[in-house]
């Protein structure tokens, strides 16, 4: 609060217009002395009163102020840190009724966030239980699959039978990782992952990155190309090479046979960004602003790669948010290129 401030700004707009007023009764009245001293009289009572109320507000608003301080830095309990607000909030006339309005919206915008807390901590307690009903039985069916498939062949199996139980694998896989990116997000977005940042280097990030993902990349006769500057991030290793392995796969699931997908730093003065770029398709106009949200995938994406379920981009982008970072999409779509552009996407992670 600039209580000082108000005052001298307050106090120049009363001496001038105290000297307008005294000049223009001395040029209009007849008997200018009296009129001049009842009316400055009257001008300087109504100064005195004005600068004691706005003192009286200003020294009001600061009991305020630090009483929200003490409630927020937990000097009190909530009971007695609303009590002390209360108390000096309680006032007659129209101040009163305005700052029992502010107390009631405080005391109303507290309960509000007691009940998400609240809400968080119980969504927090079923993912956990969650976590431990579902990784049990897809464990187990996983293991039964494996039995089954490692028999097939001595037990004589045709070989439509043994496609179909290599399809089953296919979907327990799909199951298990799932399950398990779901309960990562919704662990995140919960506030349950603490993230530990330590100094990483950027390249050191990009190359285990690609070399995790080199035998999926040859599967599907991509090259994987790593570049750009040196940089430090003060990043948590392990969810951050999460993050970036989820969308190095969308890129190598999304480029063309023969393609290049390329992990590149760029580092300046004001940010490190971090780009993984595809010349596949590219993404259309219209789903790019969605292109992050849970479950979403472009109509073009889901006819190129049926089996992508859509959550991995929202994965990358709630672990990067959670560090500090942020991420945007560029792309040009193959039907939207003009000669001689090409389509790409690129995600660009910046920190």
């Amino acid at each position: 609060m600039h209580l000082e401030r108000e005052l001298k700004i307050i106090t120049c707009i009363f001496l001038g217009l105290l000297v307008f007023t005294d000049i223009f009764i001395c040029a209009a009245a007849k008997s200018p002395f009296l009129i001049c001293l009842v009316v400055s009289l009257a001008m300087t009572a109504l100064y005195v009163a004005i600068i004691l109320v706005l003192r009286s507000f200003y020294r009001r608003v600061g009991g305020i102020r630090r009483s929200t301080k003490k409630l927020i830095t937990q000097e009190t309990t909530d009971n007695e840190g609303l009590e002390l607000i209360r108390n000096e909030m309680l006032s007659e006339g129209e101040f009163g009724k305005l700052s029992e309005a502010i107390y009631d919206l405080y005391t109303s915008i507290l309960e509000t966030a007691d009940r998400e807390k609240q809400q968080k901590l119980y969504l927090k307690d079923v993912i956990s239980d969650m976590s431990h009903q579902f990784k049990t039985p897809i464990a187990s069916l996983t293991l039964f699959t494996d039995i089954l498939s490692s028999h097939a062949e001595e037990e004589g199996w045709n070989s439509r039978n043994i496609d179909i139980l290599s399809k089953e694998q296919d979907q327990l896989e799909r199951m298990r990782w799932l399950t398990q990116s779901l309960l990562q997000l919704a662990r995140i977005e919960t506030d349950a992952v603490i993230f530990k940042p330590v100094e990483l280097p950027v390249q050191v990030l990009l190359k285990e990155t690609a070399s995790e993902l080199l035998m999926l990349a040859e599967q599907k006769k991509v090259n994987l190309v790593t570049e750009g500057d040196e940089a430090i991030l003060h990043v948590d290793p392990e969810w951050m090479h999460e993050a970036l392995s989820n969308l190095v796969k969308n890129a190598i699931e999304h480029s063309p046979e023969g393609g290049t997908v390329r992990l590149s730093c760029t580092k300046t003065p004001l940010m490190t960004k971090l780009s993984v770029t595809d010349d596949g398709r590219g993404i259309p106009e219209d789903d790019r602003l969605r292109v992050f949200e849970r479950f979403s995938r472009s109509s073009d994406a889901a006819a190129v790669n049926p089996a992508s379920i859509g959550i991995g981009l929202s994965l990358s982008r709630s672990i990067i948010e959670g560090n500090g970072g942020r991420i945007y999409v560029e792309s040009r779509f193959i039907d939207e290129c003009k000669p001689p552009e090409k389509s790409f996407t690129t995600m660009n992670i910046v920190f």
